[in-house]
């Protein structure tokens, strides 16, 4: 996630901050560390200001981009329904990709590009190419105490992303 925030230029300095807070929050709390009353305050007032990345495909359908795993959570359980499209790549962290497929048909060209962003947005992303876990929204389960963004699911598809084409896309899809 913080090389993503530095390598691509999506948002403002603050939307940046907000999204550096909300990961030092997740980091706290999944080792246990203690941080006094201000900050954690400070922190939770800072959540409300970030959002997740959203972008159209080539054929104009929205995909949305979870940056930390808050958002991923919102995206997958939340902001979904049944008929919308999860990427994520395999055995490595990363961020949810949400294509919302419940609005219109996908092409293969939408799926591609959305497994393209999240080869991108994953640990894996040095690689030529990434696998990348497909499932639909229906299919996908938050696992019990697993903390946000954890899932698991069922009837899955691998497909192969293309992280530079991923970061070329997003690059080219959201310069202001």
């Amino acid at each position: 996630m913080l090389e993503n925030l530095n390598s691509i230029n999506i948002g403002t300095l603050k939307i940046k901050i907000d999204l550096l807070n909300e990961l030092k929050e997740e980091l706290c709390s999944e080792f246990n560390i203690n941080t006094n009353k201000i900050n954690k305050t400070k922190l939770k007032s800072n959540n409300k200001d970030s959002y997740p990345i959203e972008i159209n495909s080539p054929e104009g359908i929205v995909i949305q981009i979870g940056r930390n795993m808050r958002q991923n959570d919102l995206i997958s359980f939340k902001f979904s329904k049944k008929q919308d499209l999860w990427f994520h790549a395999q055995e490595t962290p990363g961020s949810h990709v949400i294509l919302k497929a419940s609005t219109k048909t996908p092409t293969e060209s939408d799926i591609q590009i959305s497994a393209d962003i999240a080869a991108f947005f994953c640990k894996a992303k040095g690689n030529i190419k990434v696998p990348i876990t497909l499932v639909k929204i229906k299919d996908l389960q938050k696992i019990k105490n697993g903390g946000l963004g954890c899932v698991s699911f069922k009837n899955s598809e691998v497909i192969w992303g293309n992280p530079t084409r991923g970061k070329e896309y997003i690059k080219k899809n959201t310069q202001k």
